[in-house]
């Protein structure tokens, strides 16, 4: 299902989808507008598992902002969104059963997306999808990316499959951010391509931390420090495909 296109109002607009009539709803797939307000309708969705944010010009998400959906949702995808918007940092304390959270392409800065899962923390999750959130155009967050124990401490908490962090200007790696992860073990898929951050200064906690990841079965590590024209990403699946 798709509803409402682009709205640059600053004033909230209601979505008033009769959710007592789509009790049987498994994914809802609806455009975003600059400050959307999701009424009580939406908790009638009682089997809604996906969400979908497509056309996404979203410019706020506080913590209410989804406070009237389903806690059921296991998929959310925020992709491509059209420019920066500012996200309160337990925008999503109503999604506990999370298992993917894909904001691709979406220019929020990976210091903010991290900042996201806060809610999140000590959970289970199949996807973390943060490739090419940071851009240079934010004036709220710098382009260089620096990973500290401090900006990574909620995702480092939760046992995640795959994450995807690649295209992010990520230019440096400190105090040992990258081996804090509590559950190691539960890595399957790592992404880190296409940042600017090279392995010899911390070679040391970067091979204890391969160490750690035992059920490891892809790991990209390219385009790494240099930059490429027209870089070719490796996508998650089961088979790896280019």
């Amino acid at each position: 299902m798709r509803y409402a296109e682009s709205d640059s109002s600053e004033n909230p607009l209601d979505y008033n989808l009769p959710g007592f009539r789509l009790v049987h709803l498994e994914v809802l797939v609806i455009g975003l507008v600059c400050f959307p307000k999701f009424n009580a309708s939406f908790q009638k969705m009682s089997n809604l598992h996906t969400l979908i944010f497509d056309a996404c010009f979203v410019c706020y998400l506080s913590n209410e902002t989804f406070m009237n959906f389903p806690q059921n949702v296991k998929e959310l995808y925020m992709r491509s969104c059209k420019h920066f918007f500012v996200v309160e940092i337990d925008a999503l304390k109503y999604f506990p059963m999370l298992r993917i959270l894909d904001i691709s392409d979406t220019p929020i800065s990976l210091v903010q997306a991290l900042q996201m899962v806060y809610p999140l923390q000590n959970t289970n999750m199949d996807l973390i999808n943060f490739h090419h959130v940071s851009v240079e155009s934010s004036q709220t967050y710098p382009y260089d990316v620096i990973l500290t124990p401090k900006v990574m401490e909620y995702i480092s908490t939760i046992c995640i499959k795959t994450v995807d962090i690649s295209e992010n200007n990520i230019c440096s790696i400190r105090n040992k951010s990258l081996i804090l992860f509590q559950y190691p073990q539960c890595f399957e898929q790592l992404i880190l391509s296409a940042n600017k951050f090279g392995i010899g200064y911390f070679i040391t906690d970067f091979l204890r931390f391969v160490y750690l990841v035992t059920n490891l079965t892809l790991f990209d590590y390219s385009y790494i420090p240099l930059e490429y024209k027209n870089p070719q990403f490796l996508h998650y699946s089961s088979d790896f495909e280019v």
